[in-house]
């Protein structure tokens, strides 16, 4: 009697995120309800996904600070939106310039520009932005890190 055993290699799947932490400020003199309005949109996302965090700016102005936190089954679908709505230029930018865009842990950052998305735009920027914090599901050396976000944003591209 012959016995073969046929031994599969594991395959890669891609790269998945274990959380999404959405922050950004507004301020008193923002139209928070037509900026909210959009971000929600374009994230699939309600205001009860929010804490908010009411602080005192220098000049005495009211700040308000935002923050989502998701984990688990929404963290596909958010990532697919965030990555869907971002124009080709910016996904090459992130593409060329990957590790800018990742801290030590290989966890990705992005911010996106608050006046574009009332126009329901992404468009990645340092001034008035929406921060995004992506952390992946596996532990990434920089080789994997790499190759592994580079393969997710050219399904993007």
């Amino acid at each position: 009697m012959n016995i073969s055993l046929t031994i599969l290699k594991k395959t890669q799947k891609k790269l998945d995120f274990r959380t999404i932490e959405i922050t950004f400020v507004i301020h008193e003199t923002e139209n928070i309800d037509k900026f909210l309005s959009h971000l929600l949109e374009i994230f699939g996302l309600s205001d009860t996904d929010f804490s908010i965090k009411k602080t005192e700016g220098h000049h005495g102005n009211i700040i308000q600070l935002f923050r989502a936190y998701l984990i688990r089954d929404r963290v596909p679908e958010i990532t697919n939106k965030i990555l869907s709505s971002m124009n080709v230029t910016d996904l090459k930018t992130i593409n060329d310039n990957l590790l800018y865009y990742l801290d030590d842990k290989f966890t990705l950052y992005l911010r996106f520009n608050k006046q574009d998305m009332i126009d329901n735009v992404l468009t990645l920027s340092y001034d008035d932005s929406v921060r995004i914090k992506m952390k992946p599901k596996i532990k990434l050396n920089k080789d994997k890190a790499i190759a592994s976000y580079k393969e997710l944003l050219s399904e993007y591209s």
